[in-house]
Formats: structure tokens, C-alpha cells, sequence
């Protein structure tokens, strides 16, 4: 096998719960907001203590759905400070948001928190040329079949080379990639089968064969054969390699010499892939552990492992949304397959919002921390004694106005539209650090 060479440019994916994001994930993303508005309300709060202005109150909450944080500056003590000293209030969210993106970067790419994990004895390091199974979707055809730590070494003609970026990168590109090579079957077999199996179409992209264990096969490509015909799939795919017919020559001459009868025929074929649907007959190949007495166990103590096939019929999207695959094995049974993998996606959601939170709160949006920055690098210098040194406007310096202090169903149309384009950044950061 042969590692993929195609490669496929991300596109732009908004970050919908439901939409675009399994609703299972719905709890990192209100999660990860949470803990990037603590951090960015806690950057305001200690840059006030530092600078002896005081809090009027501070707390959290949930709007409709969203978890949001403030902390309620006292403006009066505010305008009493000079101008970098309000500059640093304000601006203290967003650098701490900064600070914590760096933080996440660190840990996801310096590979530190793969390090602590292994280095802790709970789990284990695959070679790059192998990726974990670390969850599979009830609703997956594979749920029963492909289970938790079980280890993928290929996928296809293809080897895992870079792990799971190669999982990743051979699945997005397999509607467009032709076979390697074939199977020899007998011709006698290739025509036993009725031929609904062959009937492909949008409306039944599996055929219209009631036996579920039938597909359709045609002849491989540099045959130079014309015709469809079912086969049985699991068997299909046990028999022997081809580029030609004429490499079954010598599975032919094995049956001639194994048997008085005349020996079949064999050809080389392969799954029909058809130009109307992107549903494929997709082989991986998996390591699973055997359990077994201890005293059955090698000289390691550890339990041997039987390789297999795991034959899945549907999209390769399919396969990418309903999989989850990973470079990290637990070491014993009772450290659950995913809490690592738990982790770092709650980390990879956190830099993806901290990062937005960074951005969208530098924005000249009115009670947003880029519009106040700019307000007071603008204004012009007041006396001491001036009346709008004693005014004591109730604003907050907040990621939203305190709900202590406005009418909630007055922010509905900015909470929105804020929203959405904090989501717009997130799902900007998520495609580019990944």
C-alpha cells in the first residue's frame, strides 16, 4: 500500500451546532465560551484592581442560550484615571484573551499535552502509520463492527503514513481516486448472481438487491472488459491481487492442478464505483486486541492482537463525520479511549473562541472594548475639576452591558448580530488551525 498523494484545501465551515457540528459538541462550544468570557471579565477586573478603581459588581449569566460574564467598573472612579490607565482597564480583555490562545497553542502544537499523557502511563503513542478509533456514532453502520482502540493501519490500497492527518486527507479524496488494483473471481461466480445489485442510481445508491451482502463489481479499468456484475463483498475482497485478467493465470493453474474437473476461469475486477452517487465499498483494515488468560499472554503480558478487515458500505464523508480517530491508546482498560481526545477538543474550541473573543472585542462596536479604546484615545484631555470628571455613567466595561443594568429584550437584535459574527471568526480560526 501506498500512501495517498492528493491533497484537498480546506474549506470555510461556519460552526452551527446542529448544522455543521454534531449537537454532542454543543457542550464544548457553550463550554468553551464560558471560559474565554471568565478569562477576558477577569483581565478587566485585576487590571482595575491594579489601578485602584473600583468594582461595582461582577458576575455570570445565560442569555437565551449563550453564558456570558461582567464585570461592572465604576465609571466615575474610571474617568479619574488618566488615559493609559483606562486604556489598560479596557484593554485587559482582550489581552488576556491573547495570553490564553498562546497558552492553548502551546499545549495542541508543541505537542506538551501528548507528552503529559504518555508520560503519565495512561496512554501510549501510536506510530505515525497507525490512528485509534476513539468513537463511532450510534446511528454508524460501523457502530457495532469498528469499536473504541481499535488500531487503523490503512484504509483502501492506502497506508496511514502521517496518521491522522492521512485518515483525514485518503477519505476526502477517495470519490475522486481510482482503485489500485483488483480482485480475481471466477467467471463462473461473476454470473450467478442476478444482476439488481448493479442497479445504482440517486434514488438507490446501494442497489435494488434485497441481499444486503451482495456488490456491485465491474471489471478493473486496464482489463479493457465491459459488464457489471454481484458479487459477494467480504469474499470479493479475499481473494488474490490483479492489475490484469491475465494475473489470475496462475490462480487458474492452481485449480487445474487441484482438481480433475475443468478449472474456472478468473477475472479481474473491482467495486463499481458509479458516477451518480459517492457511496463506495470502503476496506479497513484494524488491528484489535484478543482477550485472553494472563497466563495465555506472551512474554510482554500484554494481549495479542488479530488483524481484520471491516468492509463499510456508504460516503467516505459518512465515514469522516461518524469516526473519530486518534494518535493516543490507553494504556489499561479501565482509562476510558476518549478522555484525551475529550480534552483536546474542549482546548481546540477554547482557541478557536479566545481567539475570536480577541478579535471581535478589539472591533470599534459600540459597548464593545475596541469601541471604548477608541473613545478614549480620541477624546480630548478634561481639568480636574471638570463636571465630566463627577458624571457617573452606569455603563460597564463588558464583554455586553451588565443585564443588571439594561432591559434584556433592548440587546435581542446586537446579542444576535454579535453572536453571529463572533461564530464567523470561531469557525474562521478553526479552519485555519487545523
Amino acid at each position: 500500500m501506498t500512501s495517498n498523494p492528493l491533497q484537498v484545501a480546506p474549506l470555510l465551515i461556519p460552526v452551527l451546532p446542529g448544522v455543521t457540528l454534531p449537537w454532542s459538541h454543543l457542550g464544548y462550544l457553550l463550554g468553551a465560551v464560558l471560559v474565554c468570557a471568565l478569562f477576558h471579565e477577569y483581565g478587566h477586573a485585576l487590571a482595575a484592581f491594579r489601578n485602584a478603581v473600583s468594582i461595582q459588581g461582577s458576575g455570570i449569566f445565560l442569555y437565551i442560550l449563550w453564558p456570558g460574564a461582567f464585570v461592572d467598573v465604576s465609571q466615575r472612579s474610571l474617568k479619574r484615571r488618566n488615559r493609559w490607565q483606562r486604556l489598560e482597564i479596557i484593554c485587559a480583555g482582550v489581552w488576556h484573551n491573547v495570553i490564553l490562545a498562546l497558552l492553548i497553542s502551546t499545549l495542541l502544537f508543541s505537542g506538551v499535552l501528548h507528552w503529559c499523557w504518555s508520560t503519565s502511563g495512561l496512554y501510549s503513542q501510536l506510530p505515525m502509520s497507525q490512528v485509534a478509533v476513539v468513537d463511532v456514532q450510534s446511528a454508524s453502520s460501523l457502530s457495532t463492527r469498528l469499536l473504541p482502540g481499535d488500531i487503523i493501519t490503512g484504509i483502501q490500497d492506502y497506508e496511514l503514513e502521517e496518521g491522522v492527518r492521512s485518515w483525514h486527507q485518503t477519505l476526502s479524496t477517495l470519490s475522486q481516486t481510482a482503485p489500485k488494483q483488483g480482485f480475481c473471481v471466477s467467471q463462473e461466480e461473476a454470473s450467478y448472481f442476478p444482476l439488481e445489485c448493479c442497479n445504482i442510481n440517486a434514488s438507490h445508491p446501494f442497489g435494488q438487491s434485497d441481499n444486503t451482502s451482495l456488490g456491485c463489481f465491474a471489471p478493473y479499468a486496464q482489463t479493457q472488459q465491459a459488464g457489471e456484475f454481484c458479487l459477494p463483498i467480504r469474499k470479493a475482497f479475499e481473494q488474490s491481487r490483479c492489475d490484469h485478467s491475465e494475473d489470475c493465470q496462475l490462480t487458474s493453474e492452481v485449480d487445474r492442478h487441484s482438481s480433475e474437473a475443468s478449472p474456472p476461469t478468473y477475472r479481474c475486477v473491482t467495486p463499481y464505483q458509479s458516477p451518480d452517487t459517492t457511496v463506495r465499498l470502503i476496506r479497513i483494515q484494524i488491528y484489535r486486541k484478543v482477550l485472553v488468560p494472563v497466563s495465555a499472554r506472551g512474554p510482554s503480558g500484554s494481549h495479542p492482537t488479530a488483524s481484520q478487515r471491516v468492509i463499510f458500505w456508504g460516503t467516505p464523508t459518512e465515514l469522516l463525520s461518524t469516526v473519530r480517530v486518534g494518535a493516543l491508546v490507553p494504556n489499561h482498560s479501565w482509562v476510558p479511549v476518549g478522555l484525551a481526545y475529550t480534552l483536546d477538543t474542549f482546548l481546540w474550541y477554547i482557541l478557536a473562541f479566545t481567539t475570536a473573543f480577541a478579535i471581535f472585542n478589539s472591533l470599534p462596536l459600540y459597548s464593545l472594548d475596541g469601541y471604548q479604546a477608541l473613545e478614549t484615545i480620541l477624546e480630548k484631555p478634561c481639568p480636574a475639576n471638570s463636571p465630566q470628571m463627577e458624571s457617573d455613567n452606569p455603563d460597564t466595561v463588558a464583554i455586553m452591558p451588565s443585564p443588571l443594568t439594561v432591559y434584556p429584550w433592548r440587546l435581542v437584535p446586537r446579542v444576535i448580530t454579535y453572536w453571529i459574527v463572533a461564530l464567523f471568526i470561531a469557525s474562521c480560526v478553526l479552519q485555519l488551525v487545523q
